[in-house]
């Protein structure tokens, strides 16, 4: 998990798959943002991403082989960062 703002990986989000609902028993991204999960093989999956402060996110995979590599998948902040003032000259 990416932080679309920052790069930088997301600890703690709340990986689903399928049309569950987040809870304690789910796996979670590490905290660098990586994570893992296990499917039956041979289906597409729908997996649900999310973790407070953040927009859900959702991406469908085809889970064909022992190991589905999905890449980066990038979550947005759903409240905006305060940014700092510019400088005064």
């Amino acid at each position: 998990m990416i932080d679309t703002n920052t790069g930088l990986g997301v600890a703690g989000v709340c990986i689903v798959p399928g049309s569950l609902d987040c809870d304690v028993g789910k796996p979670r991204s590490d905290a660098n943002g990586y994570w893992v999960i296990d499917v039956t093989n041979g289906t597409y999956w729908d997996i649900k991403f999310q973790i407070d402060g953040y927009r859900v996110a959702r991406i469908r995979v085809y889970a064909g082989g022992n190991d589905t590599n999905v890449g980066n998948v990038r979550i947005q902040r759903s409240t905006s960062t305060p940014t700092a003032a510019p400088p005064k000259p």
